[in-house]
């Protein structure tokens, strides 16, 4: 046998704890990159946006739906109606954007939402309010209310309300009760990204 000096064992490679905590934040901000633009496309894909300048608003709506602007009654800023899924679709799920003027009668914004739970409790005798939680509408403090009307086909009523000064705002969706959480993140989206110019 060979006496030959080998030297010392080769030793593992010490863990690097600066190089793979680099590669961790690497890794993080690139997720975290992919995340922003994925949702940026989503949005610009899935929304088209109105300035309503007489109104001093401006708002985005879900591509496909198409805006009436009902002239015979003022409070009605816009309604966003969504398209025929199919001939067997009898039901246009809506949102419908209104106003309030309350100098006559200036409530504050937790009055202003519960007069909308009071109304909608004089328009439909079958509903039910299911949730009633804090939001923020165009930016303002404000709430987001939820209602089941029981009906032949059960219908979702979702309120977004808030003020600003003397003036009072609604975002209002009505829908079937099963089309009702494909839509709201839509219906999020386009409360929060309401702009009025107040």
């Amino acid at each position: 046998m060979d006496n030959i000096d080998r030297g010392p064992a080769p030793q593992p490679e010490a863990f690097d704890v600066v190089k793979w905590t680099r590669i961790f934040w690497l890794a993080v901000i690139g997720l975290l990159a992919a995340t922003i633009v994925g949702v940026l496309i989503w949005f610009f894909v899935s929304f088209a946006s109105v300035d309503i300048k007489e109104k001093g608003v401006s708002c985005v709506y879900p591509r496909g739906w198409r805006i009436e602007r009902p002239k015979q009654s003022p409070d009605v800023i816009a309604a966003f109606v969504s398209p025929q899924e199919n001939a067997l679709d009898a039901f246009f799920e809506n949102m419908v954007l209104t106003n309030y003027d309350m100098s006559r009668n200036p409530l504050s914004t937790d009055q202003y939402i519960e007069l909308m739970v009071r109304q909608m409790k004089a328009v439909f005798s079958n509903i039910t309010l299911v949730k009633k939680s804090l939001f923020f509408p165009a930016g303002r403090k404000g709430c987001h209310l939820l209602f089941r009307v029981e009906d032949d086909v059960p219908k979702m009523i979702s309120v977004y309300a808030f003020t600003i000064g003397e003036m009072g705002y609604n975002f209002l969706y009505i829908g079937v009760e099963d089309r009702y959480l494909k839509e709201k993140p839509l219906m999020d989206v386009m409360a929060l990204l309401l702009k009025v110019k107040y």
